[in-house]
Protein backbone atom coordinates (compact mmCIF):
# COMPACT_ATOMS: atom_id res chain seq x y z
CA UNK A 1 0.00 0.00 0.00
CA UNK A 2 2.90 2.63 0.85
CA UNK A 3 4.58 1.44 -2.03
CA UNK A 4 1.64 2.62 -4.35
CA UNK A 5 1.26 5.72 -2.95
CA UNK A 6 4.94 6.67 -3.04
CA UNK A 7 4.71 5.82 -7.14
CA UNK A 8 4.45 7.58 -10.06
CA UNK A 9 0.59 7.98 -9.66
CA UNK A 10 0.48 9.91 -6.57
CA UNK A 11 2.60 12.64 -8.76
CA UNK A 12 0.23 11.61 -11.80
CA UNK A 13 -2.77 12.36 -9.71
CA UNK A 14 -1.78 15.87 -8.08
CA UNK A 15 -1.06 16.92 -11.69
CA UNK A 16 -2.92 15.52 -13.99
CA UNK A 17 -5.79 15.17 -11.67
CA UNK A 18 -6.42 18.65 -11.14
CA UNK A 19 -6.08 19.21 -14.58
CA UNK A 20 -9.15 17.58 -14.94
CA UNK A 21 -10.84 18.45 -11.75
CA UNK A 22 -10.72 22.20 -13.32
CA UNK A 23 -11.99 20.95 -16.87
CA UNK A 24 -15.91 22.41 -16.85
CA UNK A 25 -16.93 18.59 -18.01
CA UNK A 26 -14.20 17.31 -15.28
CA UNK A 27 -13.28 14.80 -18.46
CA UNK A 28 -10.17 15.89 -20.24
CA UNK A 29 -7.19 17.81 -18.30
CA UNK A 30 -7.68 21.81 -18.89
CA UNK A 31 -4.35 22.57 -19.21
CA UNK A 32 -1.16 21.30 -19.48
CA UNK A 33 2.38 22.65 -17.95
CA UNK A 34 5.91 23.01 -19.94
CA UNK A 35 8.84 22.12 -17.76
CA UNK A 36 12.49 22.23 -18.51
CA UNK A 37 13.52 18.94 -18.16
CA UNK A 38 16.63 19.63 -16.44
CA UNK A 39 14.91 20.81 -13.36
CA UNK A 40 12.31 18.47 -12.70
CA UNK A 41 11.67 20.13 -8.79
CA UNK A 42 11.34 18.83 -5.42
CA UNK A 43 8.83 16.30 -4.30
CA UNK A 44 8.21 15.22 -0.97
CA UNK A 45 6.60 12.69 1.29
CA UNK A 46 5.57 11.89 4.85
CA UNK A 47 4.25 9.14 5.96
CA UNK A 48 2.98 8.15 9.14
CA UNK A 49 1.54 5.25 11.25
CA UNK A 50 -1.22 6.25 13.21
CA UNK A 51 -2.45 4.29 16.61
CA UNK A 52 -5.16 3.10 14.94
CA UNK A 53 -2.77 0.76 12.41
CA UNK A 54 -4.08 3.71 9.79
CA UNK A 55 -2.03 5.71 7.49
CA UNK A 56 -1.42 9.12 6.89
CA UNK A 57 0.40 10.12 3.60
CA UNK A 58 1.51 13.75 2.83
CA UNK A 59 3.13 14.91 -0.91
CA UNK A 60 3.92 18.23 -2.13
CA UNK A 61 5.02 18.43 -5.43
CA UNK A 62 7.04 21.71 -6.54
CA UNK A 63 8.06 22.39 -10.00
CA UNK A 64 9.25 25.49 -12.05
CA UNK A 65 6.96 25.96 -15.44
CA UNK A 66 7.65 27.93 -18.41
CA UNK A 67 4.90 27.39 -20.39
CA UNK A 68 1.52 26.51 -19.83
CA UNK A 69 -1.56 25.87 -22.85
CA UNK A 70 -5.01 25.88 -22.31
CA UNK A 71 -6.75 22.61 -23.85
CA UNK A 72 -9.64 24.77 -26.12
CA UNK A 73 -5.86 26.02 -28.05
CA UNK A 74 -2.45 24.72 -29.69
CA UNK A 75 -0.63 27.84 -28.54
CA UNK A 76 1.96 27.15 -25.80
CA UNK A 77 1.92 30.44 -23.60
CA UNK A 78 5.49 31.62 -22.02
CA UNK A 79 5.70 32.46 -18.44
CA UNK A 80 7.97 34.24 -17.12
CA UNK A 81 10.50 33.15 -14.60
CA UNK A 82 9.78 32.43 -10.70
CA UNK A 83 6.50 30.36 -12.40
CA UNK A 84 5.68 27.47 -10.47
CA UNK A 85 3.22 24.83 -9.87
CA UNK A 86 2.26 23.34 -6.45
CA UNK A 87 0.67 20.77 -5.41
CA UNK A 88 -0.58 19.46 -1.68
CA UNK A 89 -1.90 16.41 -1.39
CA UNK A 90 -3.47 15.22 2.20
CA UNK A 91 -4.57 11.41 2.35
CA UNK A 92 -6.09 9.37 6.01
CA UNK A 93 -6.97 5.74 5.65
CA UNK A 94 -8.23 4.76 9.09
CA UNK A 95 -6.69 1.58 11.02
CA UNK A 96 -9.75 -0.48 10.52
CA UNK A 97 -10.64 0.46 6.65
CA UNK A 98 -6.81 -0.25 6.26
CA UNK A 99 -7.21 -3.73 7.68
CA UNK A 100 -10.13 -4.53 5.63
CA UNK A 101 -8.44 -3.86 2.96
CA UNK A 102 -5.95 -6.36 3.55
CA UNK A 103 -7.97 -9.13 3.53
CA UNK A 104 -9.44 -9.17 0.31
CA UNK A 105 -9.10 -11.22 -2.55
CA UNK A 106 -7.61 -8.98 -5.07
CA UNK A 107 -7.66 -11.54 -7.93
CA UNK A 108 -11.69 -10.90 -8.02
CA UNK A 109 -10.93 -6.98 -8.87
CA UNK A 110 -12.64 -6.48 -11.99
CA UNK A 111 -11.26 -2.96 -13.88
CA UNK A 112 -12.84 -3.78 -17.69
CA UNK A 113 -15.05 -1.37 -17.30
CA UNK A 114 -13.21 1.07 -16.14
CA UNK A 115 -10.90 0.61 -18.76
CA UNK A 116 -14.17 1.16 -21.45
CA UNK A 117 -14.65 4.26 -19.66
CA UNK A 118 -11.45 5.57 -19.55
CA UNK A 119 -10.29 5.39 -23.24
CA UNK A 120 -14.14 5.61 -24.62
CA UNK A 121 -14.94 8.77 -26.45
CA UNK A 122 -18.33 9.85 -26.46
CA UNK A 123 -20.34 11.85 -29.03
CA UNK A 124 -21.76 15.28 -27.74
CA UNK A 125 -24.35 17.45 -28.96
CA UNK A 126 -21.95 19.57 -31.25
CA UNK A 127 -20.72 16.66 -32.91
CA UNK A 128 -17.38 16.84 -31.81
CA UNK A 129 -15.99 13.36 -29.50
CA UNK A 130 -15.28 13.93 -25.72
CA UNK A 131 -14.29 11.61 -22.64
CA UNK A 132 -17.73 10.85 -20.25
CA UNK A 133 -18.54 14.36 -18.24
CA UNK A 134 -17.15 13.20 -14.82
CA UNK A 135 -15.17 10.57 -16.12
CA UNK A 136 -12.95 9.64 -13.17
CA UNK A 137 -15.67 9.83 -10.81
CA UNK A 138 -17.79 7.49 -12.99
CA UNK A 139 -14.64 5.14 -13.17
CA UNK A 140 -14.33 4.76 -9.26
CA UNK A 141 -17.94 4.23 -9.65
CA UNK A 142 -17.81 1.17 -11.64
CA UNK A 143 -15.65 -1.01 -9.30
CA UNK A 144 -17.66 -3.31 -6.70
CA UNK A 145 -18.57 -1.76 -3.97
CA UNK A 146 -15.69 -3.88 -1.56
CA UNK A 147 -13.19 -2.66 -3.66
CA UNK A 148 -13.61 0.91 -3.09
CA UNK A 149 -11.72 2.65 -0.36
CA UNK A 150 -12.83 4.48 2.60
CA UNK A 151 -10.56 7.18 2.92
CA UNK A 152 -10.24 11.02 3.40
CA UNK A 153 -7.85 12.54 0.45
CA UNK A 154 -7.68 16.82 0.28
CA UNK A 155 -5.33 18.42 -2.15
CA UNK A 156 -5.05 21.37 -3.51
CA UNK A 157 -2.99 23.12 -6.44
CA UNK A 158 -1.30 26.56 -6.62
CA UNK A 159 0.15 28.20 -9.75
CA UNK A 160 2.21 31.07 -9.90
CA UNK A 161 2.44 32.63 -13.30
CA UNK A 162 5.16 35.57 -13.91
CA UNK A 163 4.83 37.23 -17.12
CA UNK A 164 7.41 36.40 -19.54
CA UNK A 165 10.29 38.94 -20.85
CA UNK A 166 7.95 39.75 -23.92
CA UNK A 167 5.13 41.13 -21.86
CA UNK A 168 7.16 42.96 -19.67
CA UNK A 169 8.48 44.17 -22.88
CA UNK A 170 5.46 44.98 -25.11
Amino acid sequence: MIMAMVSQETEKACENGAQIAIDPRESEPAFSLGTDMDDLGTRTYSIEKMKDGGISFHYTMEKNINTIMPSNTTDDYIVGEGSKFTSKLDYTLKGTEFQRLSELDYTKFDDSDAWKLFNNLEKTDDGSKQYAEHKLEKIVNSFSQEFKVNATCIMSINMTLMPSETDLIG
